[in-house]
């Protein structure tokens, strides 16, 4: 158990941390928070992690690289978003965001529906649709823009 020294804020019992590394890349870590004195505030939080960023980014990774493997070669944008990789990557949600963005940036390939269904936010203009460079370039902005990647 690590204890982290805190602004006084409020926040949930709840919360998911995004840090930056040294390197770059982004670290995400489920935390829960058990605060005094005032209930919803705190000076200081005892964090307990519930699963490591090594854990999820090793699943991310080898969830991605099977989609990869299996659907770079499909023209089916519904065959590639329903592969049950790429579903499992949705599955986790928010924090995979940052994973997602990276791949993006790095190895290209359909992550649109993804990146719609976790954030809810369509960050592409119409004169971009159907131009994978401009949708790429503006899900990155978009990415950078909310502090998920560099």
């Amino acid at each position: 158990m690590t204890t982290l020294p805190l602004p006084t804020r409020q926040f949930t019992s709840r919360t998911e941390l995004r840090m930056l590394r040294p390197d770059g890349s982004t670290k995400f870590e489920l935390v829960y928070f058990r605060h005094g004195g005032t209930e919803g505030t705190a000076t200081e939080a005892t964090v307990t992690i519930t699963e490591t960023s090594e854990i999820l980014l090793d699943e991310f990774r080898a969830l991605a690289d099977q989609w990869h493997e299996e659907t770079d070669d499909l023209s089916s944008p519904s065959k590639i978003a329903m592969h049950p990789a790429y579903q499992r990557i949705i599955s986790k949600g928010e924090r995979v965001l940052p994973l997602i963005l990276e791949d993006l940036k790095e190895r290209r390939g359909e992550w649109y529906w993804a990146l719609r269904t976790i954030s809810g936010e369509s960050p592409v203009p119409a004169h971009a649709a159907g131009n994978r460079r401009l949708v790429d370039e503006a899900w990155l902005d978009w990415g950078r823009s909310r502090g998920y990647i560099r």
